[in-house]
């Protein structure tokens, strides 16, 4: 009994020593699982940002080709400019000529209109004088004398 006492006791420590050893290499591989999962998200962290570097270069290539393209209409819209600017200052004296021409012949109708109906209003008033003579001596109107007797002589 002792030998099997003692066999048991040796069979005991030698589990516990498996056992310290098992919880140590539990803990290792532990430390280990996390290293190396931290390298997976790095890992992947990487592939992200090697695939942004790789968007990031096709957009920087894209944008090149744009700054390119517009700097192509910007000398364009620069020619056309000066062009536009040449035309744009003939039309514009185009447009002033015939607004002046315009503006004349308004005020040239105007005139027309007014010496028209100064003429008639004068017409009117030596028909109604020749017609209603006495009204004329008793009116008192200056202006209408003189007209009258302008008239007459002729």
């Amino acid at each position: 009994m002792h030998k099997e006492l003692k066999a048991l006791k040796e069979m005991v420590a030698v589990m516990f020593e498996k056992q310290d050893q098992l919880i140590t290499e539990n803990l290792e591989l532990r430390e280990r699982f996390l290293n190396l999962e931290s390298t997976v998200k790095m890992n992947h962290e990487m592939k992200k940002l090697e695939e942004i570097k790789r968007e990031n270069s096709v957009l920087q290539d894209k944008c090149t080709n744009y700054e390119a393209a517009l700097q192509g209409l910007q000398e364009r819209l620069d020619s056309n400019l000066e062009t536009g600017k040449e035309m744009s200052e003939r039309k514009l004296e185009e447009w002033k000529k015939i607004w002046n021409k315009e503006r004349e012949e308004k005020v040239n109708f105007a005139e027309v209109v007014k010496q028209q109906i100064k003429e008639k209003t004068k017409d009117t008033v030596v028909q109604v004088i020749k017609e209603k003579e006495e009204l004329v001596r008793y009116g008192g109107q200056k202006e209408v004398y003189g007209y009258i007797w302008s008239r007459r002589k002729k």
